[in-house]
């Protein structure tokens, strides 16, 4: 698995399924937010923890494949703010 540097975060994408049965992961429109889970994050890292799900911003993360896996990595400031439970 990646360790992140510094501010940096690794993300899985969360996914949905619609009502037709298709899975739509939360992160196919870059242009609109979407939730997230926090799976590694930087020593830097001040607000969220692994584990948490996140709001963030689309454009500010990039895609990355780790053990043909989908992931996103993307620095702190890209989060809007910590989902709830």
């Amino acid at each position: 698995m990646l360790q992140p540097l510094s501010n940096n975060l690794l993300l899985e994408p969360v996914v949905k399924e619609n009502a037709s049965g298709i899975i739509i992961p939360e992160t196919a429109n870059k242009e609109r937010p979407a939730i997230v889970k926090v799976v590694a994050i930087g020593p830097k890292v001040m607000n969220v923890k692994i584990g948490d799900k996140v709001l963030i911003k689309g454009y500010m993360v990039d895609p990355i494949a780790i053990e043909n896996k989908e992931y996103l990595v993307g620095q702190e400031e890209a989060v809007i703010g910590i989902i709830n439970k």
